[in-house]
């Protein structure tokens, strides 16, 4: 990272810190509400687009730096609308599991015996797993 954008670390004075939280505080009362319809927007659930903007804040509070406002409404965007990919591709991946394991069963309960069954049953639910 830069060094606009560098990790907080225990070194950090606490006046630098209750700057950094002001800043951020600022930037929620000013963007919080077009950044939620933002979200909202590509997410198509109003409670996924208030926790994506809430990890978005919390990555924000975690830079060392915060730079100037104009330069974090821009970021904070960036990194909630990235968080909002990473949760839709999560979303596509979890139903494709479910229909996988739908077709699976389907066929499993039609032409497998007992034994088949549970052993299908246990891998899926090791994929499921590492989801």
């Amino acid at each position: 990272m830069n060094s606009e954008a560098t990790k907080i670390d225990a070194l950090t004075p606490p006046e630098e810190l209750a700057d950094h939280s002001r800043v951020i505080a600022e930037l929620f009362r000013a963007h919080n509400g077009a950044l939620v319809s933002f979200l909202a927007a590509r997410l198509q659930n109003a409670q996924d687009a208030r926790d994506v903007a809430q990890e978005a804040y919390v990555r924000l509070l975690q830079l060392d730096s915060p730079g100037a406002l104009s330069f974090l409404r821009g970021y904070l965007f960036k990194i909630a609308e990235n968080l909002a990919i990473d949760r839709i591709r999560h979303r596509a991946l979890r139903a494709r599991v479910a229909y996988t394991e739908k077709l699976l069963f389907d066929e499993l309960d039609e032409h497998s015996s007992a034994e088949r069954n549970l052993i299908a049953q246990e891998e899926l639910s090791r994929i499921s797993a590492r989801l």
